[in-house]
């Protein structure tokens, strides 16, 4: 079929607000007070810019209500929900509230995530199954409870991951959770696309932002090296890409897992390794 003249511009039409009228749920959507803006904050304020209507998930009650203060700042529809997202109940609260409030859910961004130190070595098998709980099982029990008022209209799931998925360094319980949000993504790609909702997964690399951010210049120009662009990322190109996948410019998208690192997945597992030396970063 050839398109139209009417539909070619309709295709082309620039959209100002990308996710007007829809509904998104981000969980890990709160900002600290000092530091810089972390990818759910920033995820959070970025789709209320675009004519989202937001429900900002965080355990933090300071954090949430802090994202909802810097929303209204830009005009834009946030409300918060604090919620333990590692719990069933919890998740089906939020989704329950988001419905009632403003009548589905149109996206999701299972943004929340832990960092826990060890190898395989050592790793305290706590702090292994307290990173497996935030990272990989609140995205399962998100989707799960989403689901539903996802499919009523089609919609979309964005999993934030991370770059440690695919270049570990040495943090089992991080890279092993991070690694299984892949699959979970994939998983859930597969078995809801029948009902015209998709799942995507982003890679964030070495960026600087509240949970990831390197205070130490030389540690910030270490990572910043460390990328083939040589230039140092942000929490705002985490919902850039999130926007973009959560938008109708990606409605034939579903089941990928994008890197935004800088091309730091270029290089090998060991210069990940010798990025890591002398300290996490």
């Amino acid at each position: 079929m050839v398109e139209s003249a009417e539909q070619i511009a309709e295709i082309t039409a620039p959209r100002g607000h990308r996710l007007e009228d829809r509904v998104a749920i981000i969980t890990g959507a709160g900002v600290a007070a000092d530091g810089p803006i972390g990818s759910g904050g920033a995820i959070a304020l970025l789709f209320a810019a675009h004519g989202a209507k937001v429900v900002a998930v965080d355990v933090s009650a300071e954090r949430g209500e802090r994202t909802c203060e810097l929303a209204g700042a830009i005009g834009g529809d946030v409300v918060f929900h604090r919620a333990d997202v590692t719990d069933e109940a919890a998740c089906a609260g939020v989704v329950e509230a988001a419905v009632a409030r403003h009548g589905t859910v149109d996206a999701l961004v299972n943004n929340v995530g832990i960092t826990r130190l060890g190898t395989v070595k050592d790793v305290e098998l706590d702090a292994f199954d307290s990173a497996v709980r935030v990272n990989l099982v609140s995205a399962l029990l998100m989707t799960r409870a989403a689901a539903p008022a996802l499919a009523s209209g089609g919609g979309a799931i964005v999993n934030i991951s991370s770059i440690a998925a695919i270049r570990t360094f040495g943090t089992v319980s991080y890279s092993t959770s991070k690694a299984a949000l892949i699959t979970l993504t994939q998983e859930s790609a597969f078995t809801l696309g029948p009902d015209r909702v998709r799942a995507n997964c982003i890679l964030p690399g070495h960026m600087h932002a509240s949970m990831s951010g390197a205070k130490h210049p030389e540690v910030r120009e270490r990572r910043r090296l460390a990328n083939v662009l040589a230039t140092e990322g942000t929490a705002w190109d985490i919902a850039h890409a999130a926007l973009f996948l959560a938008s109708d410019e990606a409605a034939w998208i579903t089941g990928v897992v994008l890197p935004v690192d800088g091309g730091t997945t270029n290089v090998t597992s060991l210069g990940m390794a010798r990025l890591h030396e002398g300290g996490a970063v």
